[in-house]
């Protein structure tokens, strides 16, 4: 979905899955380009978990309803009209993810609740993933430079942006969804995941907090099982 882009010019065709079989569950991820830089990840899954998937994101448009966005003049009636296909599509379990950081995290509560109120059950809210001092691959280089050409699989807190997500997880626990928090599955003991394998290939950020696909399937692995817990979304 191309940043400020109309309603009207979202692909449905392309954006959410035909049917493969009689009762195959369906996922809707809703949000910003954190929300699309999942996909990949959840496609992967499909290896694990029979579902559909549905996609339902707009950059720079976090998941809000009812909230102008004075520089993305579309975001307000995107949402609108993805709320809209998401009752009416009943899906078995939404997701929601977005910048946490950049847009705040107070209007999400309308959405849980507009989701709930319209008979969705199951709601998640993912939270942010480590926002680095710079971007990856340029810390990852700076590292190697300094340490004989070896490239770091993790890094501290000197280099990403240590912030609390109470806040976020209090609000969406509250409206009767569940938390799960990224950086727990990205990071351990202060020190964060850069690599999701051997090789340059395997970076897990392409910029400042953006995932890349091998990035997007190393968290949705970590996370899938706590996900699907309770959803009837069941292993292949």
């Amino acid at each position: 979905m191309k940043q400020s882009q109309p309603p009207g010019e979202w692909p449905a065709h392309e954006c959410v899955e035909a049917h493969a079989g009689p009762q195959v569950p369906l996922v809707v991820l809703w949000g910003d380009s954190h929300a699309a830089h999942l996909r990949y990840g959840f496609d992967k899954l499909k290896q694990a978990y029979r579902f559909r998937l549905a996609q339902m994101t707009g950059e720079g448009c976090p998941p809000f309803v009812n909230v102008d966005r004075p520089n993305e003049p579309f975001c307000h009636s995107l949402n609108d009209f993805y709320l809209s296909h998401i009752l009416a599509l009943k899906p078995d379990l939404v997701v929601i993810a977005a910048a946490w950081y950049d847009q705040g995290v107070g209007t999400v509560a309308e959405s849980i609740r507009r989701l709930k109120k319209g008979g969705i059950q199951h709601v998640v809210v993912i939270g942010p993933v480590p926002r680095w001092e710079k971007t990856l691959p340029e810390l990852l280089v700076t590292h190697a430079l300094s340490d004989d050409g070896k490239i770091p699989t993790s890094l501290g807190a000197q280099d990403y942006i240590v912030m609390s997500d109470a806040e976020l997880k209090s609000l969406v626990t509250a409206q009767g969804a569940s938390y799960i928090p990224a950086m727990n599955a990205l990071c351990s003991s202060g020190q964060c995941v850069t690599m999701a394998g051997h090789g340059p290939q395997y970076v897990v950020a392409q910029d400042y907090y953006h995932l890349t696909d091998p990035g997007s399937a190393f968290l949705m692995q970590k996370i899938g099982a706590e996900l699907f817990s309770g959803t009837g979304i069941k292993r292949r």
